[in-house]
């Protein structure tokens, strides 16, 4: 008798991700619409490219009603543990399946912590750059795109990454997921 593909899952351990791999920090989301958003990041001198624009007013986008704070890593995409460079597929695969640290499993954030770390990351480096792994959402020619906060030659934005299935991340790009507090079993 064969296992089904759920049960084989259900028995593969989870990838460790060892603390000092990644930045933990809060983030505080909701509260504001995605108009509020847009208007916000631009107010903070950052462009919002039209990527960027088209996911904040997308259907897809949501956002909290009350003002939320969410617990985020930042991390390389070698801290996956994936060989070479993973596509947008396996990574989203693998990200659930992580664990940080002590008693912390890691998940996809909410698309609104890209436009909120826009807002927030006022003294951002230049040349410094990262992306919101949040679940891909369809913006401008059909194709599916994250948030990237970024700080170029050209300054400060917030713009929408490919994340097709298949695109290739660099091992050195820095990703932001979401940390759960993995509750102890009691006995």
């Amino acid at each position: 008798m064969t296992e089904s593909a759920s049960e084989q899952a259900g028995q593969q351990p989870f990838y460790m991700i060892p603390e000092g791999q990644g930045v933990r920090f809060i983030q505080e989301i909701g509260g504001k619409s995605a108009d509020q958003l847009e208007a916000e990041v631009k107010a903070t001198g950052r462009a919002v490219t039209i990527y960027a624009s088209d996911m904040l007013h997308s259907p897809k986008f949501e956002v909290l009603e009350k003002v939320t704070p969410q617990e985020l890593l930042k991390a390389p995409v070698r801290a996956y543990g994936l060989p070479g460079n993973p596509t947008t597929r396996e990574l989203l695969e693998r990200i659930p399946k992580c664990r940080y640290g002590e008693g912390y499993a890691l998940e996809l954030p909410r698309a609104e912590v890209g436009p909120h770390m826009a807002i927030a990351d006022k003294d951002q480096a230049k040349d410094d750059y990262y992306d919101v792994m949040h679940e891909p959402i369809t913006g401008r020619y059909g194709r599916p795109y994250v948030f990237g906060v970024g700080h170029g030659s050209n300054g400060r934005f917030l713009s929408g990454w490919w994340a097709s299935p298949a695109r290739r991340w660099n091992p050195d790009a820095q990703l932001v997921v979401a940390l759960r507090k993995i509750e102890p079993v009691k006995s």
